[in-house]
């Protein structure tokens, strides 16, 4: 018995030693006395991120950027641009996201809607859409990127294949417009995710998805923003 406690007890006085607590706290005081010019190198890292909230506003999805930390920073950028457009966005602009933000508060999975409400909620989310691609003029590349956003942040939600298309079928639309809703929600879907962007644009048909409800300026509007 006497010689394990004698074993121990140089394990444990040298475990505080190699733990990396007290190593962290010796090495910070040094280098900030010693090495005052590596102090920078952290600082660098964090403007890009917060620098790069315009970059929702365009389709600057060419661009691939690593998938580990990419939702985390697209939700960052999502809600920093959001909170730009209300303050200072244009009307139509902020339209568009009260209207979508109305939905996915409305329309959360698992909510129970009456037999109007759901309807009634699609039939406000067509309008919301549509209004974006017909009535946004110089905003209308920020916008529709808000949009993306918003399905791609949702994608597993209220965006999500299962609850997306539900009561369409008692939305008080008429066939044509039936039809460019659920083009318009599939184009969105499928493109929603700026890294698989340019691939999923060889999938789809952008001209028929617009359909004949769309106006021209609405067609150049969405195409201009895919650049096709």
């Amino acid at each position: 018995m006497s010689s394990r406690t004698q074993r121990f007890t140089p394990q444990t006085t040298q475990e505080p030693v190699l733990s990396p607590e007290p190593q962290v706290e010796s090495l910070g005081t040094q280098e900030v006395s010693q090495e005052p010019t590596e102090a920078p190198t952290p600082t660098p890292t964090s403007p890009p991120t917060l620098s790069a909230a315009p970059l929702v506003q365009s389709a600057s999805d060419k661009v691939p950027t690593p998938a580990g930390n990419q939702h985390q920073a697209n939700a960052l950028t999502l809600e920093s641009v959001i909170e730009g457009v209300k303050r200072s966005g244009s009307v139509q602009a902020n339209t568009a996201i009260n209207g979508m933000e109305a939905y996915i508060a409305k329309m959360t999975p698992n909510k129970i809607l009456d037999k109007n409400e759901g309807p009634n909620a699609q039939s406000s989310l067509w309008r919301t859409l549509r209004g974006v691609l017909e009535n946004t003029n110089e905003e209308f590349n920020q916008t529709y990127s808000i949009i993306l956003g918003l399905f791609e942040k949702h994608k597993n939600g209220v965006f999500h294949e299962r609850y997306v298309f539900r009561f369409m079928a008692d939305a008080p639309l008429s066939k044509d417009e039936l039809f460019a809703f659920q083009a318009i929600i599939n184009l969105i879907k499928l493109t929603a995710d700026p890294v698989s962007r340019n691939s999923a644009l060889k999938q789809v048909d952008i001209a028929r998805s617009l359909g004949k409800v769309f106006s021209e300026n609405a067609r150049q509007r969405i195409l201009g923003f895919y650049g096709l």
